[in-house]
């Protein structure tokens, strides 16, 4: 039957196609009955394992040293028989340990490191000490393969000093935390948050925290002007009385420059006949044309009187 089966399978799948589509009915409830007994299957399966799980598990716990020695002889029975290949599967499975707990050992390290940094100085010191020329030519190189981004950085870092002097600001100095003290204060901070306070100590709380009417009133101002300095620049509305206003203020410019050019010319004038009338010379003519030739007073020619 399965060879059959195995013969005309495009046959078989065109036929049960075609029965489902005539039996959508039942079609569906042997599904649903086929997804149960799976489901039933699959939960008999999870608990068998269980089980052997537990059996192990007590096995283990009933037999522990029993189970060591059993280690211990085979382990001393391969390195006997194969000391280099014993050797190489040992740092093997050390290798996938260290690299399946790479960030745990990575942050051991950092902790020893913080509990112990009189160690970690004077390691480096002697390593600096040790290899001055090779890491001073190192230095060098990074800086010799791209001198643009050096130069770069240090424009950066220069910059960045020059601001922090002139606003007066003290040097960075990074305070690192130990384990031990970042333990500490997140003890401290778990108590701080999970206690619980009374009404009268909210109340005061509330009263000592509160803002001074001083500064709340500095800031209702700045919002204020804040508020009036979008609106001119975002409202349409503010924009055209903007501009008309501006329009105002140049015709109002304009209509002052004239009427004092124009108050400027009679003054000119009545001076000027002030002048001729108590002028006892006669008026020294001036040329129209500088490239004329001088004529004398009382000639008639191209003049121009002052």
């Amino acid at each position: 039957m399965r060879a059959w089966r195995e013969r005309n399978r495009e046959r078989v799948r065109e036929s049960n196609l075609a029965w489902k589509a005539a039996n959508p009915d039942r079609a569906r409830e042997l599904n649903r009955f086929s997804m149960h007994r799976q489901h039933l299957r699959k939960k008999r399966e999870a608990a068998k394992r269980e089980r052997r799980k537990d059996y192990a598990r007590g096995w283990y716990e009933r037999n522990r040293e029993r189970v060591l020695e059993q280690q211990r002889v085979a382990r001393a029975r391969r390195k006997a028989e194969n000391p280099e290949r014993y050797r190489a599967m040992a740092n093997a499975r050390q290798q996938r340990w260290r690299d399946s707990h790479r960030d745990e050992q990575n942050q051991c390290l950092r902790d020893h490191r913080l509990d112990n940094p009189g160690a970690r100085i004077d390691t480096e010191r002697r390593y600096y000490e040790k290899n001055r020329e090779q890491i001073l030519e190192r230095a060098r190189a990074r800086y010799a393969a791209n001198p643009e981004e050096a130069r770069a950085k240090a424009k950066q870092y220069r910059s960045r000093e020059r601001r922090r002097r002139e606003l007066g600001l003290p040097p960075p100095r990074r305070h690192v935390v130990r384990p031990t003290e970042r333990d500490e204060n997140q003890r401290n901070a778990d108590e701080f948050f999970a206690r619980s306070y009374t009404r009268q100590e909210l109340r005061d709380a509330v009263v000592a925290l509160a803002t001074p009417p001083d500064l709340l009133a500095a800031w209702r101002r700045d919002c204020a002007r804040a508020r009036a300095a979008h609106r001119r620049a975002t409202d349409p509305e503010v924009a055209d009385y903007k501009s008309a206003s501006r329009r105002r203020v140049e015709a109002a410019r304009e209509l002052l420059r004239r009427q004092q050019e124009t108050e400027d010319a009679r003054m000119d004038a009545i001076a000027r006949d002030i002048n001729d009338r108590l002028r006892r010379v006669p008026r020294r003519p001036t040329h129209a044309d500088p490239t004329l030739p001088h004529l004398p007073p009382g000639t008639v020619g191209p003049q121009l009187h002052i």
